[in-house]
């Protein structure tokens, strides 16, 4: 009798522990289900899922640091890739110039020069020219990029002592000197000689 009781009680606890697998497994396979479904309807909807559920199937990519090999240049990245490079103006503080002539000088007549620009480090360099006195005047290439001539003119002096100006070209001095007007009288005596009695 006890065999059958046993055998009888194993029959009810057996079925309990099937109908749970048999549960998990129908909810694992409505769940999947349901995923796919929303999935599905979204791609051909043309929409895409909202952070929250791609976090969930795609952990998110962090972006790595970044290493600029060049200092004049910005690196922008996007989820973990280097989407574009850009170039400050002016080529980044890498540019260098020169300028020649550093210095010019002039007649009181005054007159037209011009100065040289070279680039001797950098690419897609900028550069201006300006003028720091009044007589002297900028007439072309006030600005430019890469190498280049700058082109100027130096007013009459009309006063009777030498003056000294400058122009920043490049970020460089270019000195322009200018002589003096002559006085504008000018003496004679007669006669140079004269003898006389005793």
């Amino acid at each position: 009798m006890s065999k059958r009781k046993k055998s009888k009680r194993s029959k009810p606890a057996a079925k309990a522990t099937g109908r749970g697998r048999l549960f998990v497994v129908i909810s694992l396979i409505a769940a999947l289900a349901v995923t796919g479904a929303i999935l599905a309807g979204r791609a051909l909807s043309g929409g895409s899922p909202p952070d929250s559920e791609m976090s969930a199937v795609t952990p998110p990519i962090p972006a790595p640091p970044v290493q600029s090999p060049s200092p004049g240049k910005e690196y922008i990245y996007s989820a973990g890739k280097l989407v574009s490079t850009e170039e400050p103006a002016g080529g980044g503080p890498s540019c260098s110039f020169s300028i020649n002539p550093t210095s010019q000088s002039f007649a009181a007549s005054g007159g037209t020069g011009s100065v040289g620009v070279t680039v001797t480090s950098g690419s897609g360099c900028n550069w201006t020219a300006t003028s720091n006195a009044t007589w002297i005047t900028i007439t072309a290439g006030a600005s430019g990029t890469g190498n280049g001539t700058v082109f100027y003119s130096v007013a009459v002096n009309s006063i009777t002592s030498p003056r000294s100006g400058t122009m920043t070209v490049a970020g460089l001095t270019l000195t322009v000197d200018q002589a003096a007007a002559s006085g504008g009288c000018t003496y004679s005596i007669n006669p140079t000689s004269q003898s006389i009695g005793a």
